[in-house]
């Protein structure tokens, strides 16, 4: 999970309990990583060009990750049991292929829906049937200028 333009990128990973983490800093600023949830609490002052060792995610949860520097940066971290995970495109799709022909839930995380993810049930079906699951996540508001506003153009 780099640092890129005061940003977390990618702002979301979705990872297996066990995994190893990098936090390279690619900005030519001082960034202090941390996170103080209960499922990874980290501590990592990350100066431009040095290595710091990879951070192992040892416990299933959601990892808020901050930056003590710059507090604008927020980056997420879901830490799940199952190997079987991903993320979604740039359209919202998430494709899983090549799955054995089983029972399976289906949680979902985004950080503006919150916790617990809401877990569907899928029932057996044949790995070339098609399933389709959709949510709708509300909009997120992002500040496009700081700049003030009259009060009655809010």
């Amino acid at each position: 999970m780099d640092q890129i333009d005061e940003k977390f990128v990618p702002d979301l990973l979705v990872i297996q309990v066990g995994s190893r983490v990098d936090f390279p800093n690619s900005d030519a600023v001082l960034h202090h990583v941390y996170s103080f949830s209960d499922a990874k609490p980290f501590d990592l002052p990350l100066f431009h060009g040095r290595i710091h060792a990879p951070v192992v995610f040892d416990q299933p949860g959601l990892v808020v990750v901050g930056c003590n520097i710059h507090d604008h940066m927020v980056g997420h971290i879901l830490v799940v049991e199952s190997p079987v995970h991903g993320i979604t495109d740039e359209r919202g799709v998430a494709t899983f292929k090549d799955l054995p022909e089983t029972d399976y839930r289906v949680g979902v995380y985004h950080p503006d829906l919150g916790l617990p993810a809401e877990a569907v049930a899928f029932g057996s079906t044949r790995i070339a049937a098609q399933r389709e699951l959709s949510i709708r996540v509300p909009g997120r508001r992002e500040l496009v200028s700081n700049e003030a506003l009259a009060w009655e153009d809010y």
